[in-house]
């Protein structure tokens, strides 16, 4: 069963219209129907708003066997295991970094976030929804004073406040080095791109760890004249790309000059 047989099934037990559905996400009726078709399919933050509405695991929604995206999407290496999926099943939700209240106490375990990038005075992705619940929430603002660590504000049901909290901020001094790498989102979602950004800092030794669905921020940081004095950790292949500061290709870059590119579910 594809994606759009689950969510039309789902949708009639829980009794309501394509309408009804796409109002609560904010989206029009005719994506609801292109998806339950099987036209298109639903990006990652869609997936995430549905799975916790319908109250299904991400693997139910999207036709994997039990567990299996969680599992792999929460690997060891990103301090997983049981304990990771313990995490999970506390916060109330099958995707932790987006749902969660906790951003701050996530962060200071280890978790990697879901992030958005504000730098030369635009954030990235542009034209993110912002304020409904499973997207991003939370922001790495680069900015001339420093890096802020920005939480947008609290869950409730399908839609996030506006209440902004800041939860870190560093000056660049205190900046050890940001390390940038390129991932494969799960084909299942499209085989899309996505921007691994680890920050460590002299505070308390600790690594704040982020994704972003956009690699546009890597090409900004990497030249960034504020971060000039910050080591920056990449690959040699993916700093040659990221020299030629072709922000309107990075995609194709991307695809021609690294040739194998780990999923990020696989967390490898």
């Amino acid at each position: 069963m594809c994606v759009g047989d689950e969510i039309k099934k789902l949708r009639m037990q829980k009794g309501i219209s394509q309408k009804e559905l796409a109002d609560l996400l904010l989206i029009s009726r005719q994506t609801i129907s292109k998806w339950e078709l099987g036209k298109s399919v639903p990006e990652l933050v869609y997936i995430i708003q549905l799975a916790d509405y319908f109250n299904v695991t991400l693997d139910q929604l999207v036709g994997r066997k039990p567990q299996t995206f969680l599992q792999k999407y929460f690997g060891q290496k990103e301090n997983g295991g049981d304990e990771t999926m313990k995490t999970i099943n506390t916060e109330g939700s099958n995707f932790y970094s987006s749902f969660s209240n906790d951003i701050k106490g996530l962060l200071k375990k280890g978790k990697r976030i879901a992030a958005l990038v504000g730098i030369d005075d635009k954030e990235y992705p542009q034209g993110y929804i912002k304020h409904s619940a499973g997207t991003p929430n939370c922001v790495l603002s680069i900015n001339e004073n420093g890096i802020e660590i920005m939480q947008l504000g609290k869950n409730i049901g399908l839609f996030m406040n506006n209440q902004k909290e800041l939860l870190y901020r560093f000056d660049y001094e205190e900046i050890n080095s940001i390390e940038l790498s390129i991932k494969k989102v799960t084909d299942i979602l499209g085989g899309r791109y996505v921007l691994f950004i680890n920050l460590e800092t002299n505070k308390d030794n600790c690594i704040l760890k982020f994704w972003i669905d956009s690699l546009k921020p890597a090409i900004l940081i990497w030249n960034s004249p504020k971060l000039a004095t910050v080591n920056k950790i990449v690959s040699d292949k993916l700093a040659s790309i990221l020299s030629m500061n072709h922000l309107e290709t990075i995609y194709e870059d991307i695809e021609k000059g690294l040739d194998e590119l780990p999923y990020f579910m696989d967390n490898k």
